[in-house]
C-alpha cells in the first residue's frame, strides 16, 4: 500500500514537471487577426474593443460591428506594457450608452493597468 501511494506521488510529480507551466494567459494572433476581448462589445452592439495584430504590431482597436471594420487603433497600450495578451485576459468596461470605453490589463504580474 504505501509503495502504491509512493509511485502515484512520483508520477504526479513528474506530470507537473513535465506540464508548461505559464503565470500568463497569452494567444498567438495571426496576421491581421483581431478578436473581441473580455466585455469588448458595446452595449449597443454596434462597436467593440478587439485586441491582435495590424501587420507585425500587436495592439487594440475599436471596431464597427459586425462588419468588424477597423474604426480606429487605440493609442498608449504599447507592447511592452502587457503581460497577457489573449483576448479573455482583457477587459473591457462600456459605459450604459455605448459612448465611453476603459481598457484594463495586467502591466506585471500583480499590477492592473
Amino acid at each position: 500500500m504505501e509503495r502504491t501511494i509512493t509511485a502515484a506521488a512520483i508520477a504526479l510529480l513528474a506530470a507537473f514537471a513535465v506540464t508548461a507551466a505559464r503565470a500568463t494567459a497569452e494567444y498567438d494572433y495571426k496576421k491581421n487577426e483581431r478578436r473581441v476581448i473580455d466585455g469588448g462589445l458595446a452595449p449597443n452592439r454596434r462597436s467593440a474593443i478587439r485586441a491582435g495584430r495590424a501587420g507585425d504590431s500587436f495592439g487594440f482597436f475599436l471596431t464597427i460591428e459586425p462588419s468588424h471594420k477597423v474604426a480606429a487603433r487605440l493609442s498608449g497600450i504599447a507592447p511592452d506594457d502587457l503581460l497577457d495578451t489573449a483576448p479573455e485576459a482583457l477587459h473591457a468596461i462600456w459605459a450604459p450608452d455605448s459612448a465611453h470605453v476603459a481598457v484594463s490589463f495586467r502591466s506585471s504580474r500583480h499590477e492592473l493597468t
